[in-house]
């Protein structure tokens, strides 16, 4: 049994809106969880320790009490999708007064903040939807009712509201599976995680940790970005980065020794690499973050 076993969401809204390239949301806290699905082009969620880079078909937990802003970083519209809930039903009755978050310019109210159980991971929870086409329409079905149906819609909405979030929180789902295209990728992922974080330094194949798939390194390649909007190679690029974010952030190590843990033998090329991907220079990312 695992904590996804102790849930029972209580679902408060949902929204979905596309993002002009040139949006930002400013600096917020929530009072409730979020959960956020990107279905199209990507954007940048900043909080005071971490950036997540969020691309079609991710998705990002936001937990209430902690400060963020998002802007958009793709040259094409972002599209969205939210849902603000809690992990478990609360008997308290909330009304339209009630505030989902408050801005930067206003103070926290403690009395909404409406944490999570003790037995749920802490911080923000992130990763790749199994299925981005399953996990939308299910999505969609969740709004329509939600929003527009009777009592008895909106006691289905919280159902879907569990499945949405088993499907994108259970790892062990996919490999129930058969081989689908989804399950594949999801297997690729899985591999790539196991066995390239702990060799961030050294130099190894993508092409040969991927055969072990047992499927062509072109053909997983293909599922793979068709189910992740993006290559193996650069979902690599994005381990390496949160890696590097996180030394930045949680150690005092000289940028030289990041770049070298992350196997950039050049500190100049890693800093070049590193704003390129985030925005900004490794120091000035330690300076805002720590």
């Amino acid at each position: 049994m695992t904590w996804l076993h102790c849930i029972s969401p209580d679902l408060h809204a949902t929204a979905y809106a596309e993002h002009a390239p040139s949006w930002f949301e400013a600096s917020r806290v929530l009072y409730d969880h979020e959960l956020v699905i990107v279905t199209q082009g990507s954007c940048l969620l900043s909080t005071p320790k971490k950036l997540y880079t969020c691309k079609a078909g991710s998705w990002i937990i936001i937990p209430p009490g902690q400060w963020h802003e998002t802007r958009v970083t793709s040259d094409t519209p972002c599209t969205r999708l939210c849902m603000l809930f809690d992990w478990n039903y609360q008997a308290t009755v909330r009304n339209d007064e009630t505030p989902h978050f408050t801005l930067a310019s206003h103070p926290i109210l403690e009395k909404h903040l409406r944490l999570a159980p003790s037995y749920v991971p802490s911080g923000f929870l992130s990763g790749y939807c199994p299925d981005l086409s399953a996990i939308t329409s299910m999505y969609y079905r969740l709004h329509e009712r939600w929003l527009f149906g009777t009592t008895h819609d909106q006691l289905i909405a919280r159902s879907l509201a569990l499945e949405l979030l088993l499907e994108i929180l259970d790892e062990q789902h996919p490999q129930q599976e058969n081989d689908t295209d989804n399950a594949l990728a999801a297997r690729a992922r899985r591999i790539l995680q196991q066995a390239v974080l702990p060799h961030l330094s050294g130099i190894f194949s993508i092409q040969t940790f991927l055969t072990k798939t047992g499927y062509s390194y072109a053909h997983v390649c293909r599922v793979f970005n068709k189910t992740y909007g993006l290559s193996p190679s650069a979902y690599i690029i994005q381990l390496r980065m949160d890696k590097a974010q996180q030394l930045l952030t949680e150690t005092r190590l000289p940028i030289a020794s990041v770049a070298q843990q992350l196997g950039f033998q050049d500190p100049a090329y890693f800093t070049r690499f590193f704003k390129k991907n985030n925005g900004t220079a490794p120091q000035e990312f330690r300076n805002k973050h720590t």
